[in-house]
């Protein structure tokens, strides 16, 4: 569909997007880099030497491209990165538990993607430039206690599109928030990996109650049109 043609639903005196053409026009579309972290997918990262590492070999290529066409089309890009702070101190209760279980104590434990470290920078395909906003989170919902929102809102973006590492764990969250707060989600399902390969399908049926899941290729053609 031409950008031009609108197809809109009139509710209450406002006109609300139905296409995705309307949804990711733009003008008020964001895209997340959503923890494209050294820790988590690179050789001699934190995960790679725990057996843990994601294979994003598949993804990048197709998240590489979608970055490009954002970068081109005046699309707002921003970086979201899960940030460990040093003495552990942003862990709670639960989470220390969970680390205590994986590691068999907290003695002498390496934690992935600690604040300022060369694991919690993006790997360099996917880089941020000097204008691009980095965000810290301290849990794996993205909306939680940052500034997200506030970017969002500033910049008059009503919907985003988000890719990356860790579809069960910090994309599903973010995006049932983000439809709690009234944005339109919109997940490239060829950009995403889930911790596990096992988690995949199932991350992907969540997804899609909160956000539309399309291939990034139609994200592409949708921002070049």
């Amino acid at each position: 569909m031409n950008r031009l043609e609108s197809k809109m639903i009139s509710y209450q005196n406002r006109e609300i997007p139905e296409t995705l053409d309307e949804i990711l026009k733009p003008s008020h579309s964001a895209l997340i880099i959503h923890e494209l972290l050294h820790d988590f997918v690179s050789p001699d990262g934190v995960f790679d030497k725990t057996g843990m590492r994601i294979d994003i070999s598949k993804t990048l290529p197709p998240s590489v491209s979608l970055l490009k066409a954002a970068r081109r089309n005046d699309v707002k890009v921003i970086y979201v990165r899960f940030t460990t702070l040093a003495d552990l101190s942003n862990l709670n209760d639960p989470m220390l538990v969970k680390t205590y279980e994986r590691n068999n104590g907290l003695d002498h434990v390496v934690q992935p993607v600690v604040e300022g470290s060369w694991g919690w920078e993006n790997i360099p395909e996917v880089a941020p430039l000097p204008n691009e906003s980095i965000v810290k989170k301290l849990r794996v919902d993205c909306f939680l206690q940052t500034n997200l929102d506030l970017i969002l809102r500033s910049n008059g973006i009503k919907s985003f599109v988000i890719l990356g590492v860790g579809a069960e764990r910090g994309i599903v969250p973010t995006v049932a928030h983000g439809m709690n707060l009234g944005y339109f989600g919109v997940v490239p399902e060829d950009c995403i990996n889930a911790t596990s390969p096992s988690f995949y399908h199932t991350a992907k049926r969540f997804i899609g109650r909160y956000a539309t899941l399309a291939a990034s290729e139609k994200i592409i053609n949708i921002w070049d049109a």
